[in-house]
């Protein structure tokens, strides 16, 4: 662990070499920090400045214009009004969910009342 600067509380110091920051880890931290920092971190308050690397911009691409009509074409007719949501239980299309029986009731001896 040589190199590592310590400050008053026993902190480790590290200089960010791109924003000119020092900030305090503790030293296994620090050490992890400037190790894998690629450069970017050093032990210590200070420390040379390195200039980040800058993104590319991002290529800005042009688009063609589509056209939205053509000539000698007429243009659709305007939207007709949406249709309220079928419920899809609803098999004889009477509004309620299910379906009634089909056709009518079968004729033969009548039902025992209760």
């Amino acid at each position: 662990m040589s190199g590592v600067v310590l400050d008053e509380t026993g902190r480790a110091l590290v200089f960010d070499r791109v924003t000119g920051e020092v900030s305090r880890h503790t030293v296994p931290t620090a050490v992890e920090n400037v190790a894998l920092g690629a450069g970017r971190y050093v032990h210590g308050s200070s420390g040379p400045a390195l200039v980040a690397p800058e993104e590319p911009a991002a290529p800005v691409a042009e688009e063609p214009v589509i056209a939205l009509t053509e000539p000698d074409v007429l243009p659709l007719p305007p939207a007709e009004e949406e249709q309220p949501a079928k419920d899809p239980f609803d098999r004889d299309g009477d509004g309620k969910p299910g379906g009634s029986l089909p056709g009518p009731r079968p004729r033969g001896r009548p039902r025992a009342k209760k």
